[in-house]
C-alpha cells in the first residue's frame, strides 16, 4: 500500500485506533469552518463616507434595480437578521430592506443585530433577487 494514497478510513483499518479517525475529520471541520467567512482588517469596519456623498435609500435600488446594477452605493441602516459568523446580514433603512453579502470581500462582523451601520457596496441583480456586496463598513 506504499504507492497508495491513504484515507482516514485505510489509516483506522490500519492502525485500529479511532482517534486517527476523529483527528482527521476534526481537521477537515475545522479548515471548512475557517474557510467560510474570513474576517479583515479593522480598516474596513471604520469606513465614514465623504462630505456630500449621497447616502441611496434601500427602497430606490428595490424600485429601480436597473439603475445601479454594478454600481457602487452607500446605505445607512439597522441591522436586523444576522448569520451566526457574521459573513452577511439584512440592512433596513426605513424604506426597505435588503441583504447584504460580506463574505466575497472576506468581511466578517461580530454580532451586531440592532445597531446602525454605514455600508460601502455594489449592487447586484442576479436570479431576480436583489443584494449588496458589502465591501466597507463603518459603525
Amino acid at each position: 500500500m506504499s504507492g497508495i494514497k491513504q484515507t482516514g478510513y485505510h489509516l483506522l483499518r490500519r492502525t485500529g485506533h479511532p482517534k486517527a479517525l476523529f483527528f482527521i475529520l476534526t481537521a477537515a471541520l475545522l479548515a471548512s469552518l475557517l474557510a467560510g467567512c474570513a474576517t479583515a482588517n479593522s480598516l474596513d469596519y471604520d469606513y465614514t463616507p465623504d462630505a456630500g456623498t449621497a447616502i441611496i435609500k434601500i427602497s430606490d435600488i428595490l424600485e429601480q434595480p436597473s439603475n445601479f446594477q454594478g454600481k457602487e452605493v452607500v446605505l445607512k441602516g439597522k441591522i436586523g437578521s444576522q448569520c451566526r459568523t457574521g459573513c452577511w446580514f439584512y440592512l433596513n433603512d426605513g424604506s426597505g430592506e435588503i441583504y447584504v453579502d460580506l463574505a466575497p470581500s472576506n468581511l466578517a462582523i461580530p454580532q451586531k443585530r440592532g445597531a446602525t451601520v454605514v455600508v460601502l457596496g455594489e449592487v447586484i441583480q442576479k436570479s431576480g433577487h436583489i443584494y449588496i456586496i458589502g465591501k466597507r463598513l463603518g459603525f
